[in-house]
């Protein structure tokens, strides 16, 4: 992917155009890239949205027309009738032909390489719990020699460490709820 600090476009065409040509990804409004995905069967959109807002209509401040244009959008939105608006306008109407069933397949699913840094992320998130591990024995072996113990008893310490933990904050929990009810009889 091609990527040029301080070069912005000079609008939307020249971004389209430039992902066309290829090895260039242009992030814009999911409804413009609806509307040239419709347009232009060569393009499609990867991942899901990044954020969701509605539109609004600007009226002068206190205007009576704000309550009436917000209920019937609602209810236009309620009927579908918007939906229905926008697929006679954006699919029926269009200039060209439809994209090809094959062509609409395959730009529903993301490509492969998509899912590659998923995988990278996972292989370093293993990575890096080895090398905790790794790290937490060799430190134990120093350990060890200092306090006569082998690395597995030092794990098995630490694993009763931690149950120990969850005992005593189960021991202080039921402390806490004996004082807040002082003078009450607990539930049997």
């Amino acid at each position: 992917m091609v990527m040029k600090t301080g070069s912005s476009l000079k609008d939307l065409k020249e971004g389209i155009a430039r992902v066309k040509a290829g090895n260039y990804a242009y992030m814009m409004e999911s409804s413009m890239v609806e509307y040239y995905m419709e347009r232009d069967c060569q393009l499609q959109s990867i991942g899901g949205l990044l954020d969701s807002k509605g539109y609004g209509i600007a009226l002068p401040k206190g205007s009576p027309l704000r309550d009436i244009l917000s209920r019937t959008v609602l209810q236009l939105q309620e009927r579908t009738i918007l939906e229905a608006l926008k697929s006679k306008w954006w699919r029926d109407m269009r200039e060209g032909p439809s994209c090809s069933p094959q062509a609409e397949k395959s730009r529903a699913s993301p490509p492969q390489s998509v899912f590659g840094i998923f995988y990278v992320l996972v292989t370093g998130l293993i990575i890096a719990l080895l090398l905790a591990f790794g790290e937490y024995c060799i430190e134990s072996r120093h350990d060890s020699s200092r306090l006569k113990l082998t690395v597995l008893g030092k794990i098995r310490d630490w694993w009763i460490g931690l149950n120990c933990d969850k005992a005593e904050k189960a021991r202080n929990k039921l402390r806490n709820m004996q004082l807040d009810t002082a003078g009450q009889e607990l539930p049997k």
